[in-house]
């Protein structure tokens, strides 16, 4: 697992400004490059595309689906802690930046989440695709707008 954002503590005279971006790349059957696990992915399977960094806040996101998905994929994005571990005042959560985002067809999804959070620790950014099995070659572009103030 990496982290494929470039830009750290933005170098901008209004902050730690950071869009990271991440990428998920299906091959002609369907499969993941790069995943853990063979054949393409199912209903339910989770995609743990990188590292958000401890102290991130998560002001906004971008879903730009350039290829689509096998018809009827739907997906929940949002983060899930990389120890495991809940925490009280943040919570792990699935669906943060989308909630059933249509990934059967090309189009841009904005974040839908209506609450600021600032991550207490290191997350992964995770997504759970949710309908069929996908089946095609598809092209998917998730990006990340925050602002980076380092560890709390």
């Amino acid at each position: 697992m990496r982290n494929n954002g470039g830009n750290r503590f933005g170098g901008v005279p209004y902050g730690n400004l950071a869009a990271e971006h991440y990428r998920i790349v299906a091959k002609q059957d369907g499969a993941i490059l790069g995943a853990d696990a063979y054949g393409p992915p199912k209903d339910g399977d989770v995609l743990a595309l990188g590292v958000l960094e401890q102290g991130f806040r998560l002001d906004d996101a971008q879903i730009i689906v350039k290829t689509a998905m096998s018809s009827g994929i739907t997906a929940d994005v949002g983060f899930a802690y990389a120890d495991g571990a809940d925490d009280a005042h943040v919570p792990q959560d699935a669906a943060y930046f989308a909630s059933g985002a249509d990934f059967a067809s090309a189009g841009r999804i904005r974040c839908q989440s209506a609450k600021l959070v600032t991550l207490p620790k290191q997350a992964l950014l995770t997504v759970t695709l949710k309908g069929a099995e996908n089946k095609k070659a598809a092209d998917i572009d998730i990006l990340i707008y925050g602002e980076k103030f380092g560890q709390l």
